[in-house]
């Protein structure tokens, strides 16, 4: 198995893609993607360390929101616009949205169930519009803040807390991704029990 191999499997593990990887064996970053493991000294039960650039590893968002989805999920993946310029964007975005909402019941639901002020909302469009931006960008923010938390979690590849607290905010983000991905797919599954 060569380096360029392993970070294959880190990507398909980590969804980390292979370029945004650097990894580390005894102090030393391993930089030739075509040696073998056996040729860089790496055994069985060896330590190693990685570090991820600040690259993203998913696709960029598309300006369309995407069926059966709403403003105010949990990830915030619908409906962020493409930025400036002309086309589509944020704007466009926000009142495709709210005419969805309009004309078919069960988007309203949707959204009600996750964001009732946006709901009260779905006939002003001003308001609308409004509540919508400030989502967005509290989105973008708490995003941003992520980014600039694994950029100082990054700073020292071999601190172990550091690499523990990277771990546990991938396992959080897979558990929001399968969340995602069965309200997405079986809404009809999640229920809501009663406390009693």
């Amino acid at each position: 198995m060569t380096i360029g191999d392993l970070k294959a499997v880190i990507a398909g593990d980590t969804n980390i893609q292979s370029a945004a990887q650097i990894l580390y064996h005894n102090g030393q970053e391993l930089q030739d993607d075509h040696l073998n493991l056996e040729q860089v000294n790496i055994k069985q039960d060896d330590m190693l360390g990685l570090l991820v650039r600040n690259q993203r590893s998913q696709p960029p968002p598309t300006n369309r929101p995407t069926g059966g989805t709403a403003p105010g999920n949990p990830r915030g993946d619908s409906g962020r616009g493409g930025g400036p310029g002309p086309g589509p964007g944020p704007v466009a975005d926000a009142e495709m949205i709210r005419l969805q909402a309009l004309g078919n019941p069960g988007i309203l639901s949707q959204i009600r169930a996750q964001n009732q002020e946006l709901a009260d909302a779905v006939h002003d469009q001003s308001r609308w519009s409004q509540i919508y931006d400030r989502m967005m960008r509290q989105q973008q923010d708490i995003e941003a803040e992520k980014q600039r938390e694994l950029a100082l979690l990054n700073a020292d590849p071999f601190n172990v807390d550091a690499q523990a607290k990277i771990e546990e905010m991938i396992r959080q983000e897979r558990v929001i991704e399968n969340l995602q991905h069965a309200m997405d797919h079986t809404p009809e599954g999640i229920r809501c029990l009663p406390l009693s």
